[in-house]
């Protein structure tokens, strides 16, 4: 038997994106970089062993509730023919700009994650080793395309209020910013508006979409009933709550979406009384 240690260099000026990321491994990676790393495999026991090839391949894996519904391989370089390791053995490796499709992605309940692999073949009738390590490739976008500002109208006789924002797409590092206006709140005893960011992910399951939606941001607008006519403004900061934006592709299993959702409480019921999608999008930093 023998043990397997992956080792993948850092690119430094990559780790400004590390703040806007949750659970993000070290390593990140853009387009056009390359990938290199070294492995080292380590004999057990005797200080001898014998196998039959070692392989390292860059793969991704399409994720949902923690079980992989799709793999695929990048790239693959073999880089030992069959041979006898005496002790330790160790190989350098790199994927020179490999071609990503699509961004890693670590929602809440799917993800797209890609792995560095060591594959070492036995002689013996043990199995294939393998050891795997994570990485992560982005696609920030430098422009974006013009989105309406955000209008939602609430007119549920006697609820009445508008709720607008000063753009309709954001970057994970900028704050939305707008206002709720009221028209008519006082007389029906409402008691709090809040805002929900909810991410929407959805993913290709055999023959069926499976969609799961979580709420990820809820930001309280008014706490306390306002007078008719008041214009209260609000701004909020998106990151501290380190969302993963994904560019969606008709050929890719993963579609991610955001929307906002808007809550009333009143007498003691909270409801969902309107909703609007948002853009959000991982821009790219200087």
């Amino acid at each position: 038997m023998a043990t397997i240690q992956i080792t993948v260099n850092n690119i430094p000026q990559n780790d400004r994106y590390l703040k806007y990321l949750k659970d993000s491994p070290q390593e990140i990676f853009l387009p056009g970089d390359s990938i290199s790393g070294s492995c080292t495999i380590t004999a057990q026991k005797s200080g001898k062993f014998k196998h039959k090839g070692i392989t390292v391949r860059l793969i991704g894996r399409f994720i949902s509730n923690d079980t992989i519904q799709s793999e695929f391989s990048v790239q693959e370089m073999k880089i030992s023919q069959s041979a006898s390791i005496d002790k330790t053995y160790k190989a350098d490796f790199t994927f020179e700009k490999p071609r990503i499709q699509f961004p890693s992605f670590h929602g809440c309940k799917m993800a797209l994650t890609y792995h560095v692999v060591v594959e070492v073949k036995q002689i013996t009738i043990f199995p294939t080793l393998y050891q795997y390590y994570e990485i992560v490739f982005l696609q920030p976008i430098k422009r974006t395309q013009q989105v309406p500002p955000i209008s939602i109208n609430v007119s549920q006789p006697p609820l009445h209020f508008n709720i607008t924002t000063s753009k309709g797409i954001y970057s994970t590092d900028e704050m939305i910013s707008g206002e709720i206006a009221f028209s008519n709140a006082q007389q029906i005893g409402l008691q709090k508006v809040a805002l929900y960011i909810i991410l929407i992910e959805k993913m290709k399951e055999k023959k069926e979409i499976k969609t799961e939606e979580t709420p990820i941001l809820k930001y309280e607008l008014i706490d306390g009933t306002p007078k008719p006519g008041s214009k209260i403004p609000f701004r909020i900061r998106l990151t501290p709550y380190c969302f993963w934006t994904f560019k969606n592709n008709q050929t890719s299993l993963l579609n991610v979406s955001f929307r906002i959702d808007v809550h009333a409480q009143r007498d003691g019921n909270n409801n969902c009384i309107a909703q609007h999608p948002i853009h959000i999008y991982q821009r790219e930093l200087a």
